[in-house]
């Protein structure tokens, strides 16, 4: 529309909606198959969005953003192409039968894990301490990355100006994938804490790092900056999920709503920079991951905390085949109302099944 207050407004509207995306997907992931692998495949699924990340800018700055000065032709048809593209996207998920997971079933799932859920610390539930600090580390991680990625481009001109900035920054993005895919991989076997912890503090090394120096030195380090902030959002996600129960998607929006820490750090780094440079900004980057780096510790600190986010494998009682059997003929006599209501049938099995297999996870929690 060629309209500055249209373009604010579109994007304002993208960001609600991209925000509704953030709070639907991520716990969806996290929760959709085996609850010891979550932080795996939230770190696979943000990977597959890393990927994203290198390849839209290159594309919007060499095949679609070639602007002439006096047209913006090339802009408008790249948002109605997007806008088509996601419009589709939304009818195809529209039809796609996906399982909707309601409060009491986020509760009955929650409650079969034997995790110590009901600890509490001055009177206050330890899952809740969780999430406050999974919330202040989402605040704190989001900040500091988007105040290193606001400043790329005037960090790399103070210290190696003969540097290409984007192509710089393009690497960036791809170590960031590359650490998301191994973290992914690497929660099947070390416990999501111990990477939560290497990350965090990995980040905080190279930045302090990247205080100081000039020339391949500190381009190297902000390189190594954007590996190790990789898998940390995907991490503090799904680990303060766990133990929610019915608040699961509470706790989701309020993990989303954190990322307004992008908003927060950015302009703090702008006015260190102003005060002394570009590389003593990133004071603040430091400051932002130590703080959001609490939450680790409280992890390692606090042994209930450990207890609930540590990955626990789902238990397999006996006499799987028979009950799948028994499963099979209690569906085929079902009326046709429910039989035309897949997920109706699958509560009421639920809620005549659950209570035998809550029970003797809880047993065998007690006994070990």
């Amino acid at each position: 529309m060629t309209s500055f207050p249209a373009f604010l407004i579109s994007n304002l509207i993208s960001g609600i909606g991209l925000s509704t995306l953030e709070i639907a997907a991520n716990p969806f992931i996290a929760l959709c198959g085996p609850p010891e692998y979550g932080e795996a495949r939230l770190n696979l699924s943000q990977g597959i969005q890393a990927i994203g990340g290198i390849v839209s800018p290159v594309l919007a700055q060499k095949v679609l953003f070639r602007l002439q000065a006096d047209s913006l032709i090339d802009v408008q048809w790249t948002y109605l192409g997007i806008a088509l593209f996601t419009y589709l996207l939304a009818v195809a998920y529209y039809y796609v039968p996906l399982p909707e997971a309601t409060d009491q079933d986020l509760e009955e799932v929650a409650r079969r894990i034997p995790t110590p859920t009901r600890e509490s610390i001055f009177n206050v539930r330890i899952v809740w301490i969780t999430l406050g600090l999974g919330v202040l580390s989402q605040f704190c991680y989001v900040g500091g990355q988007e105040a290193i990625a606001t400043s790329f481009t005037a960090y790399l001109r103070a210290t190696y100006p003969s540097m290409n900035a984007f192509d710089h920054q393009a690497i960036g993005h791809a170590a960031f994938a590359v650490a998301r895919f191994a973290a992914g991989f690497a929660a099947i076997f070390i416990k999501p804490r111990h990477l939560l912890l290497f990350f965090y503090a990995g980040a905080i090394a190279f930045c302090a790092a990247a205080m100081n120096g000039s020339g391949p030195t500190p381009a190297a380090i902000v390189i190594m900056i954007y590996f190790f902030e990789g898998p940390i959002f995907s991490l503090i996600f799904a680990m303060t999920l766990r133990g929610c129960g019915r608040h699961t998607k509470d706790a989701s929006a309020l993990l989303t709503a954190a990322i307004s820490g992008g908003s927060v750090f950015p302009p703090m780094m702008y006015g260190a920079a102003k005060a002394r440079n570009v590389q003593f900004a990133y004071c603040v980057v430091v400051a932002a991951f130590a703080c959001g780096a609490l939450l680790p510790v409280w992890f390692y600190v606090v042994r209930g905390a450990r207890e609930i986010v540590d990955p626990v494998k789902s238990e397999r009682h006996e006499g799987g085949l028979e009950e799948v059997a028994q499963i099979e003929r209690r569906l085929s006599s079902v009326g046709e109302r429910s039989r035309k209501n897949r997920f109706g049938m699958g509560r009421r099995w639920r809620k005549e099944e659950s209570p035998v297999v809550e029970h003797r996870e809880r047993r065998s929690w007690a006994d070990s």
